[in-house]
């Protein structure tokens, strides 16, 4: 047990050229899949299948076993509602984000524990007032979530739209934040 979050399997992969180390955790919603870099977090999948299954290497850099224990650590505590906000670097070049991807995901990250904003209110902040559905396609293809927390972002109506993890896991990121 890492910080009563099972680790079921972990170790380094290759993503392209660089050495990544990845967890499999149990969340209380079910496995996610965490993996870093020894720059940062590179993903975060809250609906881990068969690439968890990928062969590991034994040769991981020392960084990236640091980055990986200091999310899990640090995830451990959100889910417990002892973190309200992430210090763990996010690796943005590993993480194969566009640079306007990178401006929203970055905007999204300051949405305060327990508060929500619309996609409009979003697409306002990075200076695209009328953006609100190309900042929904970004977050759409936001690959740390919960870290960066696009779970944070509603429709203008206050319906949950949109989270690629599923809507009954933004809702109970939600609830577990006294949102919902």
């Amino acid at each position: 047990m890492l910080l009563g979050i099972e680790q079921h399997r972990t170790g380094a992969v290759m993503d392209g050229e660089a050495r990544v180390v990845g967890a499999l955790l149990d969340a209380p919603f079910g496995p996610v899949w965490v993996v870093a870099s020894p720059s940062g977090l590179v993903r975060i999948d809250l609906r881990p299948d068969e690439h968890v299954a990928r062969e590991f290497l034994d040769t991981a850099d020392e960084r990236a076993h640091r980055v990986l224990a200091q999310a899990l650590e640090e995830l451990t505590a959100y889910f417990t509602a002892e973190r309200k906000q992430f210090s763990v670097p996010v690796d943005w070049d590993g993480a194969g984000v566009t640079p306007f991807q990178r401006q929203v995901l970055v905007e999204t990250s300051y949405i305060p524990w327990g508060q929500v904003v619309t996609y409009g209110a979003l697409a306002r902040a990075v200076g695209r007032p009328k953006g609100a559905r190309a900042v929904g396609r970004a977050l759409a293809h936001n690959p740390i979530p919960i870290v960066i927390p696009c779970h944070r972002v509603i429709a203008a109506t206050g319906a949950l739209q949109g989270f690629g993890g599923g809507l009954d896991i933004k809702a109970f990121l939600l609830r577990h934040e006294g949102v919902l």
